[in-house]
This record gives structure tokens, C-alpha cells and sequence, in this order.
């Protein structure tokens, strides 16, 4: 503590003093701690404790600082004030990268000093994961392959240690550990066959600081089996159905401890007693995990039981499912026609009864034969559907002979019923006398000019034709109406107005048959033209840097043509003005005279543009727009302006 007094003397020696001041000079800064993080830490968001000051003027509050690396001053990763409370504080840090970081405490008092911890160093644990299986997705093989992320900061274990339990949590049984080699920042291991059922994997990966990692746990389920494809059988009614050499297909496990696929079949619904003969047979399997096997001998109408195994190291995978035989093949019927039948005709419809029992298809097949007897290569087949138990279909473009039909048809399974065979002849059919009749008149015509103009003469000829007759008549309706009005063979007409025009010819033969001929005509508008004489602009003056001093801005223009100047930017005498071509003695060409614009022969400030437009009753017109520099030309652009008088566009060729 200290304690200061002012005092002031005067000429007489009167002293005087102030009141005293006490006051205390304080230099020592809050006990302000911090502890190291308890190890292994387990966590990459660790809560950091520590002490805290608790003197007169102390903060209530600890700032903690977190550094990237192994000292003060590093790169800041995560900072945060928390409460000190009865001389304690507590932080919880952010999710902090696999690495190592530097922590430190301060906290302030009421004097200005500030306290400082000494710092603390530590490592987050490695950041370890199980990428491969995914949360319940199963495999279907019994040594399935395990994969992940791991941590590889430095000091991180080269290795990462997989547990599998049995069940859907950790708290199974131990079922296998595996030691997975770190490649980078990832791992994968195969481990030894598992049996069918539901497991639980968990990776573990320490660090040279004694932190230890575990990353979620993974279940999943192993579904190594050996399977029978239904889609070898028909289903009716619940039942599995197949004909009497059945064959059979399905998948199978593919790991290099899975075996080859045996099938079995028995008798009636199970597999007791022994295999019927020509079983068990062994599958042929392909490097995807199909197989198959069949057609098997033939088996008697009844009920079986087909079963797959397969051995997958010491585990057998079974798949079984019962089915029935079906040999009975569609009973179908030829009734017509009858065998041994004539007729004179260039075709033959043949028709019967189709077998209607369930799983029969609907379509039959049908084949003809030249000769008496159904073999060789049938000349036709027809595939009729059946209708209610009836067939028919038709054979066309016979010749005179003899053939033979016969039908068949397949059930769902497989069996093909056939019909008897039935044998009939064909006779040339007589030759109908035949009336030739004349053919009506072909109407055409043709049009000169190809592309007309409204009110220009346009001739219309006929080009019609008649191979059998001369033709008598013609009618036109050249407004395109059905109203015909007789005339030559060739009209002058014209049309009023632009666009498609329907023009009408109708033409009649000596036989009195005609026919009617109907085009339609473009009529265009004549294209516009130039402004002619061309219009002559001309600029004259001199530049310097301010821009030019014009001397002379003038047109040579046809009589009766408007010459407009638009002028834009600063300095402008205005911003248009329009004038008339009148005649007068400055024409220097026949019907032409120049207009001189004298309102803009003055100077001009650079960045200012003038536009010369001159046009006259709807011709194309001219266009030329000078642009104002420093100390250079003005740049000119010349186009022509559109018979509207309104845009610069580019002049025809």
C-alpha cells in the first residue's frame, strides 16, 4: 500500500496541503493451472480442466487456448472463455484432427495482470473406421473382406485390430480378431469362414501416447447358401410344376473354400429314402456363382423333392423344394379338312379342337407339307390362337398338288400333343374372264411466270394426259372455289393480292371421265429496290485532340428524298434534323441534288456520333454513321437503311 499528499507553498511561507490519497500497487497475476489430459484419451473432443485464481480483483473466468503442435504459438485450432468457479474450471474442446496439439490456460484481474498455465502437450487418438460392411447389409459368402479408414498422424499403430462378435452388439461372443496392416490411411483383411447368422465388427488402433481408438461398431449378417431358382418351374395354383426331364439351376457361394453344387432328387415331398436314379448329379458352376444342371432321365407323373447342397469349409448349405412331374401332353384334333378331300382352289383353311387342361397354351402350331406324308421341312406354318377349344387358320398361294396338315400344341412344362395327319389335294380353281375398263384422264398444269407478283399476267397450261382417249374438256376454277368454268387448255389469269393461291383443273376424256388436278400458287411481293441514283455522303474538316472541325457535311440525293442527321453525345447543335431533296442548280447528276447540312459544319468533341439516313417511298436507302475521336479520323460505317426507313441493314449483293 502507498499513501501521496501534495503540498504548495507561498511568498509569505504559508504551506499548504491536499487531502491524502491511498492506493495499492498490486504486480502479481492470477494462479491460473491447467492439467494434462488423462491417458489413453479416447476421444478427439477432450475436455481440459484446471485451477484458477481466486484473489481480490481475480476474473471469473479462464480463456483456453489450443495450438496446433508441440508448443505455444502454432496455429490456433480451438479457443474458448469458460467460468472458474470455487477455483476450478472445466473446457470441452471441439473434434480435433488425428495429431498432436499444445493447450494453455490465462485468466486476467481487475489490475491488468495476467496469469498463464504452463502449457500442456497431447495426441488425439487416430481416427479409425469400418467402411466395408455397411450397417446391416449381409454377405453372401462365408470369408467375407473387411475395409476402413485409420489414423496416420505420427506415432499412430501401423496396424489396425478387428473384432467380431456374434450377435447384433459387442457384447457377444468373441468370434475372431484380425490384424489388418495399414497402407496410408486405410486397411483391409479377409478373415476365416464364418458361419450363417448375425455378427458385430469393431476396429481398434492405438498410438504411441497409449491412446487407444474404437470406431463404431458394424453389423451384419453372413448368408452363404447354396439356392434353387423357382423360375426352372411353372407355378398353378401355388404348386411348382415341370416335365418329365426337368432341369435345375440356382446360385452357390464362390470363395475358394466353397465347394461344388450336388442336387438330389427324391421321391414324393421330402428328401427321405434314397435319390431317384440319375441323382445326385454334381452342378456345373461358373465364376459368378450360377449353376445348373439337367435335363435329368425322365421321371414318372408324381411329386419330388429336389435339394442343392454345397459345402462351404466345414459348413453344408441346404436349399430343398418340392415339385410335380406332369407328362400329359394337350390332346389336339385336324377335322378339317377331311383327309383324302379334293378342292379347285389356291388355298385351304384347316381347323380342329385344342386341348383346354390347365397349363395347355393357348397358341397351336400348324404345319403344311407338300406330299402325302408330314415330314421334311413344312412349306407353311401358321400359329393360330385357340378359342374356346377351337382352331382355325388359313394356307394361301397353293399350286395344284397334293399336301398334308398337322397340328400341335405345347403345355407350360414342355409336353407337345401332335394331331393325326391329314392329307388333301388342290385342283387348279378356273380362270375368271376378265373386263378391261378404260382409265380416266390424268389432270396436271403447269404456270408461267413459276413465281408471280400480284397483278402480273400468269398463264396457266395443261399438261394433262389420257393413254385410252382424247380428252375433250377443260374447266378452271382459278380462285380455288369448286366453281369450274370451261375453257381451253390454257388460261390467263392474275391475282390480286400475295400469298397461296388454290388453283383448280378439270379435265374430261371421250369416255366421259374426267379427273380434277388441284396446285397452289406463291404470289410474292415484288422485292424492293435500291434508292437510285445511290445516295453520295460526304464529311470534310480536320482533327486534333479535342476531336475535328467539320468543314463540309454534305448528300447527293435523289429528288424527293429525306435525308435525316441524328446526332448523339455532348456538343450536338441538335439532336436531329430531317431535310427534303429538292431540286435545284447543285445537282451534279440527272434527278439528283446535294444537301448540305450546314447546322453540323462545326467542330465536334470526341466520343459524339452522327448518323446520316436517307430514304425515299419504300426503296431501300442509305445509312452512314461517323464516329469522333482524338487526334485521328472519325471512323465511318456504311450500310443500307430498310425500305421502312427505320434500320440500318446490310445492302443485297
Amino acid at each position: 500500500p502507498y499513501t501521496a499528499q501534495a503540498t504548495q507553498s507561498d511568498e509569505a511561507g504559508n504551506t499548504g496541503k491536499s487531502v491524502e490519497a491511498k492506493f495499492t500497487v498490486d504486480t502479481t497475476p492470477p494462479a491460473v493451472s491447467i492439467n494434462a489430459p488423462a491417458k489413453p484419451l479416447g476421444t478427439s473432443e477432450p475436455t481440459l480442466t484446471g485451477g484458477a485464481g481466486e484473489a481480490e480483483g481475480d476474473d471469473h473466468s479462464v480463456t483456453v487456448t489450443v495450438y496446433e503442435g508441440e508448443k505455444v504459438g502454432g496455429k490456433v485450432v480451438a479457443s474458448g472463455s469458460v467460468p472458474a468457479s470455487t477455483g476450478t474450471w472445466s473446457y470441452k474442446a471441439p473434434h480435433l484432427a488425428d495429431a498432436t496439439y499444445t493447450a494453455q490456460a490465462a485468466q486476467s484481474d481487475d489490475a491488468g495482470n495476467v496469469g498463464t498455465s504452463a502449457p500442456v502437450t497431447f495426441k488425439t487418438p487416430p481416427a479409425v473406421s469400418v467402411t466395408s460392411p455397411v450397417e446391416g447389409v449381409g454377405f453372401n459368402i462365408s470369408r467375407p473382406t473387411f475395409s476402413g479408414l485409420a489414423g496416420s498422424a505420427s506415432g499412430d499403430e501401423s496396424s489396425v485390430t478387428l473384432k467380431i462378435y456374434e450377435g447384433g452388439s459387442t457384447s457377444g461372443k468373441l468370434a475372431e480378431t484380425l490384424n489388418a496392416k495399414r497402407e496410408g490411411g486405410h486397411w483391409t483383411i479377409t478373415g476365416a469362414a464364418l458361419d450363417n447368422g448375425e455378427y458385430t465388427v469393431q476396429a481398434e488402433q492405438s498410438d504411441s501416447t497409449g491412446n487407444l481408438a474404437t470406431s463404431q461398431p458394424v453389423t451384419f449378417m453372413i448368408e452363404a447358401h447354396v439356392g434353387l431358382d423357382e423360375s426352372a418351374f411353372v407355378e398353378r395354383d401355388g404348386v411348382l410344376f415341370t416335365g418329365p426331364t426337368p432341369r435345375f439351376s440356382g446360385t452357390a457361394g464362390t470363395a475358394p473354400e466353397d465347394g461344388s453344387v450336388t442336387v438330389k432328387v427324391f421321391e414324393g415331398e421330402g428328401d427321405s429314402g434314397s435319390p431317384v436314379a440319375g441323382t445326385p448329379v454334381e452342378g456345373v458352376r461358373s465364376p459368378s456363382g450360377s449353376w445348373s444342371v439337367g435335363p435329368l432321365p425322365a421321371l414318372a407323373v408324381g411329386v419330388y423333392t429336389v435339394r442343392a447342397e454345397q459345402k462351404e469349409g466345414h459348413v453344408t448349405n441346404v436349399d430343398e423344394l418340392s415339385f410335380t412331374v406332369e407328362a400329359d401332353a394337350p390332346k389336339i384334333t385336324l377335322t378339317s379338312p377331311s383327309s383324302g378331300s379334293t378342292a379347285a382352289a389356291t388355298s385351304q383353311t384347316v381347323s380342329g379342337s385344342a386341348g383346354s387342361d390347365a397349363g395347355d397354351l393357348e397358341t397351336v402350331t400348324v404345319h403344311l407339307y407338300a406330299g402325302s406324308e408330314a415330314t421334311g421341312t413344312p412349306l407353311q406354318t401358321a400359329s393360330p390362337q385357340q378359342s374356346g377349344g377351337h382352331w382355325s387358320a388359313t394356307f394361301g398361294g397353293l399350286g395344284a398338288g397334293t399336301y398334308t396338315a398337322q397340328a400341335e400344341q405345347s403345355d407350360d412344362v414342355g409336353n407337345v400333343g401332335q394331331s393325326e395327319a391329314v392329307t388333301f389335294t388342290l385342283t387348279a380353281p378356273p380362270i375368271p374372264q376378265t373386263v378391261v375398263q378404260p382409265s380416266p384422264p390424268v389432270a396436271s398444269f403447269r404456270w408461267v411466270p413459276t413465281a408471280p407478283h400480284p397483278g402480273e399476267p400468269v398463264t396457266l397450261v395443261s399438261t394433262s394426259t389420257d393413254p385410252g382417249s382424247a380428252i375433250t374438256g377443260f374447266a378452271w376454277a382459278p380462285s380455288g372455289n369448286e366453281a369450274f368454268s370451261a375453257g381451253e387448255s390454257a388460261l390467263t389469269t392474275t391475282f390480286a393480292t400475295a400469298g397461296a393461291h388454290l388453283v383448280q383443273l378439270r379435265v374430261t376424256d371421250a369416255n366421259g371421265l374426267s379427273s380434277t388436278a388441284a396446285e397452289t400458287i406463291e404470289v410474292t411481293a415484288p422485292a424492293p429496290t435500291l434508292i437510285q441514283p445511290f445516295p453520295i455522303v460526304r464529311m470534310a474538316g480536320s482533327y486534333d485532340a479535342k476531336g475535328v472541325k467539320i468543314s463540309l457535311l454534305s448528300v447527293q440525293a435523289p429528288v424527293g428524298a429525306t435525308v435525316t442527321v441524328i446526332c448523339r453525345g455532348t456538343g450536338c447543335p441538335t439532336k436531329s434534323e430531317s431535310v427534303v431533296a429538292s431540286s435545284g442548280p447543285k445537282g451534279n447528276k440527272a434527278g439528283t441534288v446535294v444537301v448540305t447540312l450546314r447546322r453540323f459544319e462545326r467542330p465536334l468533341r470526341a466520343g459524339t456520333i452522327l448518323e446520316i439516313e436517307v430514304s425515299d417511298h419504300g426503296e431501300i436507302g442509305k445509312f452512314t454513321k461517323f464516329v469522333i475521336h482524338h487526334n485521328k479520323l472519325p471512323s465511318r460505317q456504311d450500310l443500307c437503311l430498310n425500305p421502312a426507313g427505320t434500320t440500318p441493314i446490310l445492302c443485297p449483293s
